[in-house]
């Protein structure tokens, strides 16, 4: 009885592990899209969605970066489609499902910006992106990645327990929301 008493009413401990992958998938994701940007592998692949007219290709040189991102970037659309109605069936909290929903919508204009700039680049003879969309598409990785860390957040026990809160420092919540700002701020500076 008393391990029941301290189990946090509403907790889904599955949806919260698998949130929790999910937040570090994302983070795998993002290191893949570095990688096709340091390695200069951005228009290493022609077409898309498919990669030189296969689902496929042979992974050498640059495709292995440009080919390889797209397919654990699609990896993850499936896995934050999955959170997402999982939330949607499991998840009391109204808010909470929509954070799930705002990081589905995410994921799916961040595969709309990828192709669009593989688009734009082979329009431009392969040599040349457009900046605004690939500032726009390394913008939102971060958004979608923070709506991600943000659920696996909201979804931890702690978030769940009935026990009293304690108050937070008005001046120290308004600082840390400051501080978020300035962060997203240097992500922004970072991609263009």
């Amino acid at each position: 009885p008393s391990r029941l008493a301290s189990k946090p009413m509403g907790h889904r401990p599955k949806l919260w592990r698998y949130a929790q992958f999910t937040v570090l998938f994302a983070a795998f994701v993002i290191f893949a899209g570095a990688m096709v940007t340091s390695t200069g592998s951005g228009m290493a692949v022609p077409d898309w969605p498919q990669s030189f007219g296969t689902w496929m290709p042979p992974m050498r040189g640059g495709v292995f970066y440009e080919h390889g991102h797209r397919m654990v970037a699609g990896t993850l659309g499936i896995l934050v489609t999955v959170l997402a109605l999982w939330a949607a069936a499991a998840e009391k909290r109204r808010w909470a499902r929509l954070i799930t929903w705002g990081a589905m919508i995410a994921v799916f204009v961040q595969a709309g910006l990828g192709g669009l700039t593989v688009l734009i680049g082979t329009f431009r003879d392969w040599t040349h992106t457009s900046p605004l969309i690939s500032t726009i598409h390394a913008s939102l990785a971060q958004a979608l990645f923070a709506l991600l860390v943000s659920y696996a957040t909201v979804a931890a026990p702690g978030w769940w327990s009935t026990a009293p809160r304690q108050s937070v420092d008005r001046r120290l919540a308004r600082l840390s929301k400051g501080l978020v700002v300035l962060v997203y701020a240097q992500a922004l500076l970072g991609a263009a």
